[in-house]
């Protein structure tokens, strides 16, 4: 599975998150009528509305190295609080019928005056969701009996997994605050495959302590504890990419690959160089296609090499690696590497100065930069290609979906990072330093001019620039799309209210800025009031940008890059109107933030013109930063809010102006 995936669906719990029983540690108590010790630990003050509250949830796995089988032992405990939470009485989770079995699974309920119902086996179903070549995905629902508020859920699933399992998903958080959480992993020593788990703790040492490989018999075991993990907070991050719960990647790391992560860097390059030269070794078809791309500019010809990628060569998740670019070029299928090394003849057959680098993992909110990526090999890192030009080097990243040239793939580049050219003949390691791309680089550009009616409607057209990260997200969705979908599209929460909606996006391929041309009728785009109508830009900046907004986050909110984005809306009035009170000009700036906004009036009063730049300096913004950053992000929101006034001519709101 490559790194930054979900974890497959068998693998993954829905509705809340998979907790795990630990064998010898845990066990649930013996049903009986009653229970005389039930008890309820004290909750922290900032859970106390909280309709139900997980006191528990653990997992415990037992993996053996190229066995038949690995075990898992899963558990949840809820205390239901009010009637808000009675649907935890309601819960299930999925597994694979292919590649795993239920073995035991047991429930039920403890009340506040001791009773115990157990789960009954008729409140139980085992039910097909999905079943496609090689998956069966099954879900086991049940539902607990006479739970009332102050009773306590509980359950514990044994299951079994087909051979070794060498890696494992854990999601912390769900939707309910956690008072405590357990994972525990023994991995059985397998002589010279004695192995390392490798996992991503960064984005949970706040809330989590580890105990790492300490010896268990055969058996080296890993330990994470966590305690008052917060709900989820649903806050998106940078588009593509959503907000994700807090999440634990293991991954377990046989010797021969330990002893290739935690190699010299010129061992690194080495093994890389000779990558290199083995997929160059048979390229002539590749050059000549290269050579048939090439002609214009740099910026032409990598449009052109680019566009030929994404339209001409297949992704592949399965099958062996191909032997050479010539062999990626006939069978037009390639894993992400052998795209890039394709990319890489077909730029110096086009007669691009082109040299491939070696990125490491800089990114600080995901997953640790040892854990290897299958997609790019053994060493935790990506390849790109440096291409030169006028102006000066050009990251291209062809393996990326979302990137283009200048923009290599997030992980890679969100605070800049070193990186080892792998052309040079000599075994020295030259560092080199990738700085992220500015927020002008990447920024959108929207401007529009609003003919106003006097009953409020009015008639939008515009023009939008994405020089963006983002135009090459919409491409993408919008291939296929007919010029309806993506006009409904792009028109967002206006589809289904204006009328005649029109886009005009030309090119939609390639590498180059995405332009588009819009046009709407608005049946209210202004506010009446009395004889007046108001008008404001609106919140779509703060949107668009999806700036930090929750009440309470415990994770750093994250862009890909520093972005920034400029919107012009000048107003025609209506005839007999003129521009009464205009908002006072605003510059605001936040951690890593800025904005700068203003009305004038213009073309003799019969205008009024709205003006607004927000910049996002920087790609991260920390937890400590957040309550500055959100304090900004409300700001702005106010300030978009407040409306221009337009009067009616020889109105005393209009004389007063």
């Amino acid at each position: 599975m490559t790194i930054g995936q979900p974890p497959p669906r068998f693998c993954r719990t829905t509705g809340f998150a998979l907790a795990l029983l630990v064998a010898g540690l845990v066990s649930a108590p013996r049903a009986a009528e009653r229970d005389p010790e039930y008890k309820v630990p004290e909750i922290p003050a900032e859970f106390a509305d909280a309709p139900a509250i997980v006191l528990f949830k653990w997992e415990h796995w037992v993996v053996i190295p190229r066995s038949t089988e690995s075990r898992a032992q899963y558990g949840r405990r809820v205390l239901i609080r009010s009637e808000r939470g009675l649907d935890e009485a309601n819960q299930y989770f999925t597994y694979d019928a292919k590649e795993s079995y239920l073995e035991e699974f047991e429930g039920r309920t403890i009340c506040p005056d001791g009773t115990i119902t157990k789960l009954e086996k008729s409140l139980r179903r085992d039910e097909l969701i999905v079943k496609e070549e090689g998956e069966e995905l099954r879900a086991i629902k049940f539902a607990f009996s006479k739970v009332r508020p102050g009773c306590i859920v509980e359950w514990n699933a044994t299951v079994r997994y087909k051979g070794t399992y060498t890696h494992i998903w854990w999601d912390l958080q769900e939707d309910l605050p956690v008072l405590s959480a357990l994972f525990v992993q023994r991995f059985q020593y397998g002589g010279s495959d004695l192995s390392r788990l490798h996992f991503s703790r960064r984005p949970v040492e706040a809330w989590c302590r580890f105990d790492e490989g300490r010896p268990d018999g055969v058996y080296a075991r890993w330990e994470t504890r966590c305690r008052n993990i917060p709900a989820y907070a649903d806050e998106p991050l940078t588009p593509p990419e959503e907000d994700t719960r807090l999440q634990i990647l293991f991954r377990m790391t046989y010797t021969p690959l330990k002893e290739l992560l935690t190699g010299t860097q010129i061992g690194v390059k080495r093994g890389w160089r000779s990558v290199i030269e083995k997929y160059m070794a048979t390229r002539a078809q590749a050059t000549a296609k290269g050579q048939e791309l090439g002609g214009g500019s740099v910026s032409e010809r990598l449009d052109r090499i680019l566009a030929f990628l994404a339209t001409e060569i297949e992704s592949k998740s399965d099958g062996p690696l191909a032997a050479t670019v010539d062999e990626i070029l006939t069978s037009k299928r390639a894993y992400s590497v052998e795209r890039t090394m394709l990319a890489y003849a077909l730029m110096e057959g086009a007669g691009l100065t082109v040299v491939p680098v070696l990125l490491t993992d800089s990114s600080r909110q995901r997953f640790s930069p040892e854990i290897p990526d299958r997609g790019q090999f053994l060493y935790g890192a990506r390849v790109v290609l440096r291409v030169e030009d006028v102006s000066g080097r050009i990251f291209v990243d062809p393996a990326c979906r979302y990137c283009r040239p200048g923009f290599p793939d997030w992980r890679y580049s969100s605070s800049g990072t070193g990186g080892i050219v792998l052309s040079d003949d000599t075994d020295t390691v030259s560092m080199i330093l990738i700085d992220p791309p500015s927020a002008e680089s990447n920024a959108v550009q929207r401007r529009e001019i609003v003919t106003l009616n006097a009953d409020g409607s009015a008639v939008v057209e515009g023009r939008v620039t994405w020089s963006h990260q983002s135009e090459v997200v919409r491409r993408e969705q919008w291939r296929e799309l007919t010029p309806e979908a993506r006009t409904e599209d792009f028109i967002g929460p206006l589809a289904g209210l204006v009328d005649g909606a029109e886009l005009t996006v030309d090119p939609l391929g390639g590498a180059s800025p995405l332009e588009g041309r819009f046009r709407y009728t608005h049946p209210n785009l202004a506010t009446r009031a009395g004889d007046e109508l108001l008008v404001s830009a609106g919140d779509g900046l703060l949107d668009r940008l999806v700036l930090p907004k929750q009440e309470k986050r415990q994770q750093p909110v994250f862009w890909a890059y520093g972005r920034a984005m400029r919107v012009q809306t000048v107003f025609r009035l209506p005839d007999g109107f003129s521009v009464g009170h205009i908002p006072p000009q605003s510059r605001l700036s936040g951690p890593g933030l800025r904005f700068e906004a203003g009305w004038e009036r213009g073309e003799g009063d019969r205008t009024v013109v709205f003006t607004g730049r927000i910049v996002i300096l920087k790609p991260t913004v920390e937890t400590g930063d957040y309550p500055a950053a959100r304090e900004f992000a409300l700001q702005v929101e106010e300030y978009l809010r407040q409306a221009a006034v337009l009067a009616p001519a020889g109105s005393a709101t209009g004389a007063a102006r």
